[in-house]
This record gives C-alpha cells, structure tokens and sequence, in this order.
C-alpha cells in the first residue's frame, strides 16, 4: 500500500520525467508574441515639478496654513451661546454577557434598573460600548466612561 509520501514522490518523478523534457523541446515560437497582435502606443513624458519648486513651499511650514477670507460686513455669532445642559449620568448597576452579546444594567433618574444594549438611549445618554468593568455613554456630543461603582451597593 503506498503512502502519501509514496505518492508525492511518484508525481514529482513523473513531472521530471515527462513534463520537464516536453517543455524543452516545444517549439520556442509558441512562447513568442505575433508582432501584428501587439499595439503599440504613444507614450508622453509631462513635467514634474522640481525638487526646488517643492522645498519652497514645505507642507509643514509655518507660515502655511488655511487663510479664510471674509466680508468686513459679516457679523460673527457671540460667544455668549447658550448650552443645554448635560443629563444626569446613568450609573451603571452591572454587565451581563451572554451568546456573545452585552447587556449595561442601568439605573436611571426615576431609580428603574433597565437592561440596555449598545445603541439603546437611557436618560438622554446613548451607549456606545460595553467593556468587561465600565460603559462608554454619549450626550450631546460629551463621551464618558462610566465604571462598575463595587463599593456602593443598595
């Protein structure tokens, strides 16, 4: 009974033996390209810009930078705006991990635990991410990470 080894040995073999001197001895103009099959194009050089037309004006250069121009007529919006103000945090009761999903078990502002995925609002805050100890809440464009609170248990 011959083995896998047996058989590699016998495909190589027969490879050397058969397929090598085949290709050897066929006929070179089968490898070779017909002329009246090639096309033939024009090829144009451009210009590049030279090293020192590129060296003064560096990228990283000071004095470069975005300019804005605008109307003296334009009257800007104060400083002075308004805020909202940000919801209260959540506080965050716990993670539940299961079938590869995530669940932040959150107390909201009315005391409610509520199961909450990623996606899921709660309070006006958004969560973004569960990790194994903390949440990753969003509000009004402010991002804050919120840890499990071990010591304050009701």
């Amino acid at each position: 009974m011959l083995g896998i080894k047996d058989w590699f040995l016998f495909i190589l073999s027969l490879v050397a033996a058969i397929i090598l001197p085949w290709l050897l001895l066929m006929d070179a103009s089968a490898f070779q390209n017909n002329e009246a099959d090639m096309t033939i194009t024009d090829i144009k050089i451009v210009a590049s810009a030279s090293p020192n037309n590129l060296l003064a004006k560096p990228i990283f250069n000071k004095e470069r930078g975005l300019t804005i121009e605008t109307p003296e007529n334009i009257e800007l919006p104060q400083e002075n705006i308004e805020q909202t103000p940000l919801p209260p945090e959540p506080k965050l009761v716990g993670i539940a991990k299961g079938r590869g999903r995530s669940v932040a078990i959150v107390k909201g502002s009315d005391g409610v635990d509520q199961n909450i995925k990623p996606g899921e609002n709660i309070d006006g805050w958004t969560l973004i991410h569960i990790s194994p100890n903390n949440a990753t809440f969003r509000a009004q464009g402010v991002r804050k990470i919120i840890a499990l609170d071990y010591g304050n248990r009701p």
